[in-house]
């Protein structure tokens, strides 16, 4: 059977709740354990037995009412033995009195210093405890509140303070109170009130902000024993106004810090201001300048030095300090847009926007010794020299062949070549031409034939004569071959007579009263009373009222000789039939005879020409006819398959042998006229593809040029004493 109840009861205001066991009535009485608020029945005497239930009840009672301290003292009792109270004390230290017995302590409990018979937990806060004497309980030092032995107090009393295991009154140096005890200063700190307050120092340490260091801080110095701030932004300093290291983003100049370096010197990474180069202000480093000082400019486009004179290709810039780069190819300027000196193989256009070309702008040339654009001649585009043009200006045209200079009209003797805008020589003695085949005015002594191939010549061609008023070779008068003015001829062509002492004209047929003289080509005139006549001896046709004796000495008679007598009719001295009845002669044949001699014949002799009316047989037919040779007829012009001969006279099957032939025009000449050129005997307006042009331009060559001379293949193939200035190269080559 087990009885069990509950007790509530306080101590130290913890609420305790005992529970009371009896335990199968066993007769045991137990007594309750209290330790940290566990409890647990523990046997008083295992020997004791009651066995009444009243007595158990009432031992419990007791034992609860005891005093809490006193329950707390009676455990870790050991053993007892027969001592009293009287000589507790002199018994073994871990002995106390209880009951009229002593008894050792449990382990962990402790005998107190002033009460031998209680054993407690702990000791009093003022004593400590050791175990070598069983556990005894002993009174701590003088002011000390806590101990751990008499040597080592652990707190002290109000007014005292623990130093070294020990409480005083005072701190000693070296300390400072805090809490109750004597604290030791920081390290290096000789005398403080805190341990953030030094007042003093240990030899050899130094005060900053009431701290003592062994080495001073950055941006402090030592200062005999205190640390000194350094000078502003210094980071390690000798003294308050020498530097030797800045802080970070400061540089040292001069012992002191800035956060930009004065003008000549840079920012260096080792935080110093380090010179910059030569004559430079600003910098950022050593090998590269920003600003130079005063009369230096900044090569910002090259090495980013200093310079009192820029170098090449480059201009001082007054208003930026910079040397900036000249214009394009400029290798000496004094500003970015005019130019004094241009690099090698350039040409400075000193006149005009003073830029450097490889080749100089029209109109100038480059002088590889002044190393400038030089302006050419006037009116010139392009030249090698002042002197000389290559190539004028609109409107302009070169005198190549002359003094190479530029000319709106050409100068005398030359034209104006619309097509290699040069001046081209005129033809030979020309003084004036649009071309080079037609001239408009001649040089002097020479004279322009402007009615046929506008050549100039010495002495006018046949039919013209030189009018030294026009310089032109005026026309003769008509078939007139030479004369001096338009009015007289001098010499008539072939088959005509100049009628020298009358008109000075000329006739096929000379007039009334006169005969061709074939040997002086003049009219002459015929013997007296004659109107028409072959020699100055006989008459053919006597003037009105005169009558030729024809079959006599061909006189012209107003009265007939003896034996003949005046015919009106034929106007000539007709012999009388048997002296004595006049004979008439046949003027007029019928339609189908011809008149020859005053007969009437069928057909011409071999030697004659029939007439142009087919009436008459001629010696020869009169200019402008011409007899031809095939037909032995007179024609007004010669069949296209026959040739003119050379004295206009005749139409001929073929050329005689020492005459030339000119195919396209279907004549004959003595020689080639001077617009015609010649080869083998034959007459060319040009020459054919397989012959080469003469020097002359009058022959043209079989085989090629002769050596010495220049072959030029176009405009047309021709030989040349020198090449013209204008065709170069294979165009115009030295044969031989």
């Amino acid at each position: 059977m087990c009885v069990c109840f509950r007790l509530k009861m306080y101590f130290n205001n913890f609420k305790v709740f005992f529970i009371i066991n009896l335990v199968h009535l066993k007769y045991y009485i137990y007594f309750i354990k209290i330790q940290f608020n566990k409890i647990s029945i523990i046997p008083i005497n295992n020997n004791s037995k009651l066995k009444m239930q009243k007595y158990v009840l009432i031992s419990i009672l007791l034992i609860i009412h005891l005093n809490i301290q006193e329950i707390k003292s009676q455990q870790g009792i050991t053993s007892c033995g027969a001592f009293t109270y009287s000589n507790c004390n002199s018994q073994a230290a871990d002995w106390w009195f209880r009951s009229n017995c002593c008894s050792r302590c449990d382990s962990g409990f402790f005998r107190s210093s002033s009460d031998c018979c209680k054993c407690f937990r702990s000791c009093k806060s003022d004593e400590y405890h050791t175990y070598a004497d069983g556990g005894r309980c002993y009174q701590c030092p003088i002011n000390c509140n806590s101990c751990h032995s008499d040597t080592n107090c652990t707190s002290c009393r109000t007014g005292t303070y623990l130093f070294n295991g020990r409480c005083t009154s005072t701190c000693p140096t070296g300390t400072y109170i805090s809490g109750g005890i004597c604290a030791p200063c920081p390290l290096y700190c000789s005398n403080c009130s805190s341990n953030t307050f030094c007042s003093s120092c240990v030899t050899g340490s130094f005060m900053l902000n009431n701290q003592c260091l062994n080495s001073c801080p950055l941006r402090t110095f030592p200062n005999n024993s205190v640390c000194s701030s350094c000078p502003s932004n210094c980071n390690i300093c000798s003294n308050s106004t020498d530097c030797t290291i800045c802080v970070s983003g400061f540089f040292l100049y001069e012992k002191k810090c800035f956060d930009k370096c004065p003008d000549g010197f840079f920012g260096s990474g080792t935080g110093t201001c380090d010179k910059c180069m030569i004559n430079c202000s600003t910098c950022d480093n050593l090998s590269q300048c920003k600003s130079c000082n005063d009369n230096f400019y900044l090569h910002v486009y090259g090495d980013r030095k200093c310079y009192s004179t820029c170098p090449a290709e480059f201009y001082p810039d007054t208003v930026t300090r910079t040397c900036e780069r000249c214009v394009s190819n400029c290798n000496s300027c004094d500003n970015p847009n005019e130019c004094k000196a241009c690099n090698n193989n350039f040409f400075l256009h000193f006149n005009g926007d003073k830029k450097c070309y490889s080749t100089c702008p029209a109109g100038f040339y480059g002088n590889s010794t002044t190393k400038t654009c030089d302006r050419c001649v006037s009116n010139c585009s392009s030249c090698d020299n002042p002197n000389d043009c290559k190539l004028c200006n609109n409107d302009f045209y070169l005198h190549l062949l002359g003094d190479k200079k530029c000319y709106s009209t050409c100068p005398a003797e030359f034209y104006s070549n619309t097509t290699t805008k040069n001046c081209e020589r005129c033809m030979s003695n020309c003084n004036s031409c649009d071309n080079l085949n037609e001239c408009k005015s001649c040089n002097n002594n020479f004279y322009l034939h402007v009615n046929l191939d506008k050549k100039c010549y010495s002495t006018c061609p046949a039919e013209f004569y030189s009018n030294t008023t026009t310089k032109n070779c005026e026309r003769c008068t008509s078939d007139c071959i030479s004369c001096d003015n338009s009015n007289e001829c001098k010499s008539c062509k072939t088959n005509f007579y100049l009628h020298i002492n009358v008109d000075k004209k000329c006739y096929s047929t000379c007039p009334a009263e006169f005969f061709s003289n074939n040997t002086t080509k003049t009219c002459e005139g015929c013997i007296s009373n004659c109107n028409s006549c072959e020699n100055s001896k006989e008459c053919k046709a006597c003037k009105d009222n005169y009558f030729l004796h024809i079959n006599g000495d061909k006189n012209c008679y107003s009265d007939c000789p003896t034996g003949f007598y005046e015919d009106k009719t034929s106007n000539n001295c007709v012999k009388y039939f048997n002296s004595l009845t006049p004979i008439t002669p046949i003027i007029n044949c019928p339609d189908n005879l011809i008149n020859q001699g005053g007969m009437c014949v069928s057909s011409c002799p071999v030697e004659k020409f029939l007439s142009l009316d087919g009436k008459e047989c001629l010696n020869q037919c009169p200019f402008p006819l011409w007899a031809s040779v095939i037909e032995k007829r007179c024609l007004v012009e010669c069949p296209q398959y026959l040739f003119k001969s050379s004295d206009n006279s005749f139409c001929l099957n073929k050329c005689p042998p020492n005459e030339f032939i000119y195919a396209s025009g279907m004549a004959c000449y003595s020689s080639c006229p001077s617009h015609l050129k010649t080869i083998n005997k034959e007459c060319f307006d040009i020459c054919p593809s397989v012959t080469v042009l003469s020097v002359d331009e009058r022959n043209c060559i079989l085989d090629k040029c002769p050596d010495g001379l220049y072959y030029m293949e176009l405009p047309t193939k021709r030989c040349l004493l020198k090449c013209p200035t204008n065709f170069l190269g294979e165009s115009c080559k030295l044969v031989g």
